[in-house]
């Protein structure tokens, strides 16, 4: 398995703790940061703020050239959760693949 696949594993196994995430200050984001650095020792991450059972997840390469292959090779492997709108359903994870084609084929407003 890629680092990229560990990462995203471990990041789905902790989803529940990673959407709780107060501050940056939590042993969680600690952990978030050795596993980001496990595939290229640059990476960093923010969360947005959560908002209807939702919450932004934002990798960056911190400006740093070298990174941003680390960051696109994340993105190519990564898994997203899609929420349901009622929110009353449990979340399915899909790869970002799937996400991306599903908005391709979705017809123009």
């Amino acid at each position: 398995m890629t680092s990229e696949g560990r990462f995203w594993n471990w990041f789905q196994a902790h989803d529940s703790a990673l959407f709780a995430v107060k501050t940056g200050n939590e042993p969680i984001c600690g952990e978030l940061s050795e596993e980001l650095h496990r595939v290229h020792p640059t990476l960093t991450f923010e969360f947005g703020p959560a908002d209807s059972g939702r919450r932004e997840f934002v990798l960056s390469a911190d400006g740093i050239k070298d990174a941003f292959p680390a960051v696109l090779a994340l993105g190519r492997v990564g898994f997203i959760k899609i929420v349901p709108a009622d929110g009353r359903r449990p979340g399915q994870w899909r790869p970002l693949t799937q996400v991306r084609e599903a908005v391709k084929a979705r017809p123009p407003h």
